[in-house]
């Protein structure tokens, strides 16, 4: 018994538009998390490094929270719970304005966000501690030594994990469609 798979039918006009639908919203959802991972994850890891031991120990807890729970479970708490607690107008504003990928990109992105962390963190400890010492010697504060000297040298070194982690980010999207 042979099976043909006939293509032709799905890029027939009523499949088309469906598929092309799909593959906006998944490039949208991918896009919104990615943005909202890398900016989270970025301050994330400075945090971490910056010396303050009540920062790094908040910041390791949100990284191990994040890690240990499945992204399934992050996107039905923000689908089903969190608008439970928001007032009724906001809840019929996000129903009427794709609230599926509102909270799938905030989900997906706070999750992968720990992920980013540490990678950029990763990248933070192979730049040389004279680097940091230097910018420092020159009078620039934390924030502009990060800025300038370290982040731009650490991002160099985890553009690997990053790409990794963003394939992942962009498979993890298929989940959103427990949502809808």
């Amino acid at each position: 018994m042979s099976i043909s798979l006939n293509f032709s039918s799905l890029l027939a006009a009523p499949h088309l538009d469906h598929l092309i639908a799909g593959i906006k919203f998944t490039g949208l959802l991918t896009a919104a998390s990615w943005l909202l991972a890398f900016t989270l994850g970025v301050a994330l890891a400075t945090l971490r490094v910056s010396g303050n031991p009540v920062a790094e120990r908040l910041v390791a807890a949100w990284v191990s929270y994040q890690q240990n729970v499945p992204i399934l479970a992050h996107l039905f708490v923000w689908y089903f719970g969190i608008p439970t607690l928001l007032p009724d107008s906001m809840q019929s504003w996000i129903n009427a304005n794709n609230g599926e990928l509102i909270f799938a990109s905030i989900a997906i992105g706070l999750c992968m966000s720990a992920y980013f962390c540490e990678d950029v963190r990763s990248g933070l400890r192979s730049v040389p501690h004279g680097q940091h010492e230097a910018a420092r010697s020159l009078g620039l504060s934390f924030l502009k030594t990060m800025r300038f000297i370290e982040l731009p040298q650490a991002m160099r070194t985890a553009l690997p994990p990053f790409i990794n982690h963003t394939v992942i980010l962009f498979k993890n999207t298929s989940l959103a469609m427990a949502l809808g």
